[in-house]
């Protein structure tokens, strides 16, 4: 018995030195962690930069692979290795740093699904997109061209509902919404959309931001003009700056998704005359627009905006306005001047 006793003696002291000594790892590694967070914080966004970069280089490869493959026509392998890649993103919200690769990768997903006449694939990835962003009106507009192809006709105006509410001046989802609707008999909804796409295309606004060499534009540099006409004529255009030292400027147009943007001219304003100015002769980026052939710019975007940088001889000029020709207008749509004709709008 007596041994007995002293072996759980001996079991108890052995247990609270390797407790003894646990609580003493732990400690150690607190301080440590406390010590790297505290006075080597470059150290810790060095490891986490160097992680995210490797993922972010996988993510990168894959979808590079993918679109090797697809150049290839090898569709089943390329979908393979979207699918790999989605599953290494796992859930991926729009705020997301991954978001990019996730929404480029389901792009691709829904290009293979079309190609290959396959719906329900089409109608799951479309689906997928509009879980991912449901501010995304090009996204709904898929859906809704997929589940109408399938001839789910109350399904699809619910989703081009949704397209109209984030983008009613745009005629791609104005049109069809309003045909489907004709088509099914209800024609006082039909006529609610053409007139709220009317009304949505009566004009917008425009704004020109300047900033000073190396800074910001900021609220405070700024011009704006309201009441801008989408009738296709062109217009004139003179925003006021009374600014001096200008390096670059931001001429934002109207966030009207599909609206097409024709610039005959810009100009500056100077004490002592007018100095023209050739945007494609400069430093210039378009944002939230593209370009044709001819130079008409559209809108594809929530924020369309031209970024130019001036000549040098003009910066240390005194800039009085800003003057512009353009005109604004929407492709014409005989869906729409006929249905505006069969319901007397």
């Amino acid at each position: 018995m007596s041994g007995r006793y002293a072996k759980t003696r001996k079991l108890i002291k052995v247990s609270g030195h390797l407790l003894r000594a646990a609580l003493l790892i732990v400690a150690a590694l607190a301080v440590s962690t406390c010590f790297v967070w505290s006075f080597k914080a470059s150290l810790v966004d060095s490891l986490d930069s160097n992680i995210v970069e490797r993922h972010f280089n996988g993510y990168a490869k894959s979808l590079s692979e993918a679109k090797s493959l697809l150049a290839e026509s090898k569709l089943p392998e390329a979908r393979t290795v979207l699918g790999s890649l989605l599953k290494d993103l796992g859930r991926v919200r729009k705020q997301d740093r991954r978001a990019g690769f996730y929404a480029e990768a389901q792009d691709l997903l829904l290009f293979i699904a079309g190609r290959e006449n396959d719906h329900p694939a089409s109608l799951s990835v479309a689906r997928a997109q509009t879980e991912f962003d449901s501010n995304n009106y090009n996204y709904w507009l898929n859906l809704a061209y997929i589940l109408n192809s399938g001839g789910e006709k109350t399904e699809a105006i619910k989703a081009l509902r949704n397209a109209f509410r984030i983008a009613p001046a745009s005629i791609q989802t104005a049109e069809p919404l309003s045909t489907l609707l004709f088509e099914e008999g209800k024609k006082d909804e039909a006529r609610e959309v053409i007139k709220g796409f009317i009304n949505a295309n009566r004009g917008g606004s425009i704004a020109v931001y300047h900033a000073s060499r190396g800074a910001e534009f900021s609220q405070d540099k700024t011009s704006r003009l309201i009441s801008i006409a989408f009738t296709g004529r062109d217009q004139r255009i003179s925003l006021p700056l009374k600014a001096s030292g200008v390096e670059r400027f931001r001429l934002e147009l109207p966030a009207v998704l599909d609206l097409n943007i024709r610039v005959g001219s810009v100009a500056l304003s100077v004490k002592g005359g007018s100095e023209a100015i050739d945007l494609r002769s400069l430093d210039y980026g378009l944002h939230d627009l593209s370009e044709d052939s001819d130079g008409v710019l559209t809108v594809t975007g929530s924020r369309p905006h031209i970024e130019f940088k001036l000549p040098e001889r003009l910066m240390e000029a005194e800039i009085l306005s800003i003057d512009i020709e353009a005109a604004f207008f929407q492709s014409p749509s005989e869906g729409i001047m006929r249905l505006k004709r069969a319901l007397d709008i």
